[in-house]
């Protein structure tokens, strides 16, 4: 065998490295020793494809390494300032010239910036702070922790009853908050959050139950442990991401598909990887995201991937106001308002949706809050993570204090 083809028997012993870290990652995720030798052949699919390529163009391996290493610093450097430089580059050059060649560079670099930005792991998952529950999967548990991100840092307070609030919120709350991580406010302090915001404006004691990643289905669930009796209003806030839990939900009588605890567990693990930086990392993320995107291109029938608009919004719209339906039939005498938040950014297709529906059935007590007329301002959502920022969460609890009538 020739050195060219060792070489690149060496270059497919790499992409098959590669692959079976990219397509078999469940098979490490069961123990702490899975993980970290998970993330040893991360690292050396990088190192191996990078070597043996550099041998196949004749460059010396150590240039590879070099570039390699640059990559990982500026990719560290640049991503937070990603969204700001492209932003900055769509209003500034309004020629064609500069338009055609810089503003596509831009909008590809953002997207790598957000793709490799958003492995950056999930509260609910933390050793502290949170635990299995059988019926919900997890919730929060009392205790004190931080979340880091490369776009902020905050600190968690758990109360007794397993949310983000203090215990005297327990005590007869007039208002409840129901969503997911927008609602417990990931990316903002406690005292930030929409629905501490408007339990300062309006003097009236509030209750936030907001747990991360919690379709409407969980959230209605999780009502059931509080003491809700004094309550007069309750604010739920849909995402899309809520949409595949609800889905199962309704299609299942009302009943939620558990999960075990060593899905739980196995969970956690995984959230280790991700939390951690190892050695090329952010390489391996966009390698790895670009070859998961083009077999998604690839598989997916072209029937199927333009769907018509009835496809996309019918089904989860109807599948959430059923939902809401039963929040409502448990809570007859309490004013719901409900609102969407988006990834990144929000649009009125849910609200339109949802409005139609409300008014089909003839739903009272039910008032519906258009976000996308207002929540994507400027800086009103974080630059790689898809939250809402302080200002967007300020905005938000202006509008909902104006609409709650206590």
């Amino acid at each position: 065998m020739t050195k060219k083809q060792t070489h690149w028997v060496g270059f497919l012993c790499g992409i098959l490295l590669f692959c079976i870290t990219l397509f078999r990652e469940a098979f490490f995720l069961s123990s702490f020793f899975g993980i970290y030798t998970l993330i040893f052949l991360k690292s050396a699919s990088i190192l191996v494809l990078g070597y043996f390529f550099a041998r196949i163009i004749d460059v010396k391996p150590v240039k590879f390494l070099i570039t390699g290493i640059c990559f990982e610093a500026a990719t560290r450097l640049f991503m937070p300032f990603a969204y700001l430089l492209n932003e900055r580059v769509h209003k500034i050059y309004k020629y064609p010239t500069f338009r055609t060649v810089i503003i596509p560079v831009t909008n590809y670099a953002e997207q790598i910036a957000r793709n490799i930005g958003s492995d950056m792991g999930s509260v609910q998952y933390f050793e502290t702070g949170s635990c299995y529950d059988e019926e919900l999967f997890y919730t929060f548990e009392p205790s004190k922790f931080s979340f880091q991100h490369i776009d902020f840092t905050n600190e968690y307070t758990i109360n007794s009853k397993g949310a983000r609030d203090d215990e005297e919120s327990l005590v007869k709350p007039e208002i409840v908050f129901i969503g997911d991580s927008f609602t417990t406010g990931l990316g903002v302090n406690q005292d930030e959050n929409f629905a501490s915001l408007v339990e300062k404006k309006l003097q009236k004691k509030a209750l936030n139950l907001g747990v991360p990643s919690y379709g409407t289905a969980r959230e209605s669930l999780l009502m059931k442990r509080f003491d809700l009796d004094s309550c007069k209003y309750i604010v739920l806030q849909y995402c899309s991401n809520d949409d595949v839990e609800n889905q199962a939900y309704v299609a299942n009588n009302f009943k939620l598909n558990k999960r075990s605890e060593k899905d739980y567990k196995a969970a956690q693990i995984y959230n280790q990887l991700v939390l951690n930086y190892y050695p090329f990392r952010y390489t391996y993320s966009l390698f790895a995201k670009r070859t998961l995107y083009l077999i998604a291109d690839l598989t997916t029938p072209k029937a199927a991937a333009a769907p018509s608009t009835k496809q996309i919004t019918s089904e989860p719209s109807e599948d959430f106001v059923k939902i809401l339906q039963k929040i409502q039939a448990d809570y007859p005498d309490k004013k719901i308002i409900v609102f969407d938040l988006g990834l990144f950014k929000t649009f009125d297709v849910f609200s339109i949706k949802v409005k139609k529906l409300i008014e089909q059935h003839q739903l009272k007590n039910v008032e519906l809050l258009d976000t996308s007329k207002f929540i994507n301002c400027e800086e009103c959502y974080y630059n790689l993570d898809f939250h809402i920022t302080p200002k967007g969460h300020a905005i938000l609890a202006d509008s909902l204090a104006k609409r709650i009538k206590i």
